[in-house]
């Protein structure tokens, strides 16, 4: 499912922005994860996050589009 609203994050940035709260939930099992690009600082990364946000959001650099690997 690739919507717009479904977005990758790395660990860092999960981090920065929810210090206080788990990942769990919204990790991919560690073996379907795949290297992707973080929408928040682009930066490459496996950690399996995903989050739903609006793609109109400043927080996020995708700008709602996403790419296969």
């Amino acid at each position: 499912m690739n919507d717009g609203y479904r977005h990758s994050i790395c660990r860092k940035c999960w981090n920065k922005r929810r210090p206080r709260m788990s990942s769990v939930g919204h990790e991919t099992p560690v073996r379907f994860r795949e290297s992707e690009t973080c929408c928040f600082c682009l930066e490459r990364h496996k950690s399996g996050i995903h989050v739903a946000k609006n793609p109109k959001s400043t927080e996020i650099q995708c700008g709602g589009i996403h790419t296969s690997n």
